[in-house]
């Protein structure tokens, strides 16, 4: 499409630029995006509440929506989504200080676009209602119709539309290239595909014609996400960008400071839900939907998980999840990472490290300046961000507001470490 704005549209969007910049620089809305770092990083004081805007957005846009032309359009109901709840509600949704924006992407499961009927109120404006229409009625008998999956991206064209932001409101709001999750929701794209009553009867009918039809889904998402990876267009998930079920990607503990392009899976949030199977048994998701989202969720630096359905019959149910736990919980994960692998030949920088956490919080800035002491992480080249990923993935530090300290767990594997480390 091409990126056209109007002269009048170009003063509207600037309009709303500056009003969105006045918000952002508000002393509330600068302690909320420190509470939702807090929040994230499990050092919250309190609940934060979002009003999702998205779901009854045609009670109050359309009136206000004034552009005519469809990039505009799209530049101006970003603009109010950006500060609306700010100025209408004074919820903890974070107003950001700049303008946000990705890398243009798609993916097709099977090769099957999804159909949707949509109702429209009495003015003719799209309304919440919509009907997705199945294009699986029988998984054996239509099986055949389960293509390949298409997936893809265009950077250039992602950069020509940055530039056209850039070009109409750029000196009032910064426009960011920015990483939302990784959004994986399989069972919601089954039933977008097949009636929710199908999905239940081909579990029944169908277990093992199901069980592909799952590890395909996993296997095709894996494949998109190496694409994105191979054309370095995973962007670090540090900031306001979108978690998933009304949260945000605020926090210190995933990387932020890498080389462009050079971010994968593991560097950034993940979002899986699956509300669709709330009507199935524990056992039944274990067996049917686990395998899947495991092979999936493997591959994320941190997960959010879960949005209108209830979790806790999951988190109990799974017998594995709750083996890894504990395994963690009881230092095996940091053992079998740190002392019982390759790993193993930095175990005095490890040392090092935690013996500096116990002694009080440190920030990254001297972290790093520690490891970077030892010869041995000179070649192959291991930064402070290394050893720090793998010690707040055991459990061994947390970040907090004072900087990286570490964990009880932390301290007993230090005490472990020492002791190996003497005998």
């Amino acid at each position: 499409m091409k990126y056209e704005v109007s002269t009048q549209e170009r003063q509207i969007l600037r309009e709303l630029a500056k009003k969105q910049a006045f918000y952002a620089n508000q002393e509330c809305n600068l302690k909320r995006r420190e509470e939702w770092y807090r929040h994230n990083e499990q050092q919250g004081e309190r609940p934060l509440v979002h009003l999702e805007m998205g779901t009854f957005e045609q009670e109050i846009l359309p009136e206000r929506m004034r552009c005519t032309g469809e990039f505009a359009r799209q530049i101006e109901r970003t603009l109010y989504g950006n500060f609306l709840n700010q100025e209408l509600f004074d919820d903890d949704r974070v107003t950001p200080d700049y303008y946000g924006m990705g890398y243009d992407s798609f993916f097709t499961l099977f090769g099957l676009p999804v159909k949707v009927e949509g109702a429209r109120d009495a003015a003719g404006n799209a309304s919440v209602g919509h009907h997705f229409i199945p294009q699986i009625q029988d998984l054996e008998e239509d099986w055949d119709k389960l293509g390949e999956t298409q997936f893809g991206v265009n950077p250039q064209d992602s950069l020509e539309r940055k530039a056209a932001l850039e070009e109409v409101l750029g000196d009032i709001l910064p426009v960011r290239l920015e990483g939302s999750c990784l959004y994986s929701v399989p069972t919601q794209m089954v039933v977008h595909l097949m009636s929710m009553e199908t999905m239940m009867f081909s579990m029944y009918d169908y277990p093992e014609l199901f069980k592909e039809m799952m590890e395909r889904i996993a296997d095709d998402t894996l494949a998109y996400y190496r694409l994105l990876e191979r054309e370095g267009l995973i962007l670090p998930t540090t900031g306001g960008g979108f978690l998933g079920q009304g949260s945000w990607c605020y926090n210190h503990t995933l990387p932020q400071g890498k080389a462009p392009g050079s971010y994968t899976t593991g560097d950034v949030w993940g979002f899986m839900d699956s509300q669709e199977t709330v009507g199935i048994s524990p056992e039944m998701f274990e067996e049917f939907i686990f395998p899947c989202y495991k092979k999936i969720s493997e591959s994320f630096g941190l997960l959010s998980y879960g949005c209108c359905e209830p979790v806790d019959p999951v988190w109990h149910a799974s017998d594995e999840a709750l083996a890894v736990r504990r395994d963690y919980e009881s230092g095996d994960g940091f053992r079998s990472i740190v002392m019982e692998s390759e790993e193993a030949r930095y175990g005095e920088v490890y040392a090092a490290v935690m013996g500096f956490l116990d002694e009080a919080p440190r920030s990254m800035t001297v972290i790093e300046a520690l490891t970077d002491t030892f010869p041995i992480t000179k070649s192959p080249k291991r930064y402070g961000q290394h050893f720090m990923d793998v010690l707040q993935a055991t459990d061994c530090a947390v970040w907090t507001r004072e900087g990286w300290k570490l964990t009880d767990l932390g301290r007993a594997m230090f005490a472990e470490l020492q002791a190996v480390k003497e005998a």
